[in-house]
């Protein structure tokens, strides 16, 4: 039986990573994790700002056509936020969220179901200006302590979400 993994410590934690990349270092897989951290938060996107969670299709034709529509939204808010953040500092970036909420509200329906009028450009302009407008700060070097907490059920004797979780504030 193959060994094919790595053992490393950290703050006197034992961590193991198993894989079949076995001609790499640790530092690999640490850039590696790194580089595909954007698209663990596009999951999450995906999932919950765009309902992927909760799909309704009933074929496989429709629920690939969902697939591809929301990797679409998600080209064009990349490309919308890529732009946008061109001429802004570092210190600032544009919310993935609110920026998914205002394609799917706004430009898709302006650019979708409406003529491209003169009024209707100029409308998209001011969305973008806001959107410009509607910074977040980044902070550098954020580092803090995770703490997971457990779901919300309904069998909870005391209704308390976390009950008897030390970690729950």
């Amino acid at each position: 039986m193959f060994d094919l993994g790595f053992k490393y410590t950290i703050n006197d934690n034992i961590y193991y990573i198993r894989t079949t990349i076995y001609d790499k270092g640790i530092n690999y897989f640490k850039d590696t994790y790194w580089k595909r951290w954007k698209v663990e938060v596009n999951f999450k996107h995906s999932k919950y700002n765009l309902s992927m969670n909760n799909i309704k299709s009933k074929s496989e034709n429709s629920v690939t056509q969902d697939i591809c529509i929301h990797n679409l939204i998600f080209i064009i808010s990349g490309y919308i936020k890529y732009h946008l953040e061109e001429d802004l500092s570092e210190k600032y970036s544009i919310t993935v969220t609110s920026l998914l909420k205002i394609i799917i509200n706004k430009v898709l329906y302006l650019t979708l179901y409406k003529n491209s009028t003169v009024k209707n450009i100029d409308e998209l302009l001011r969305i973008f200006n806001i959107i410009k407008e509607s910074l977040i700060y980044v902070r550098p070097s954020r580092h803090y302590k995770r703490i997971r907490y457990k779901p919300s059920t309904k069998w909870n004797i005391n209704g308390n979400r976390y009950a008897g979780d030390s970690n729950y504030p």
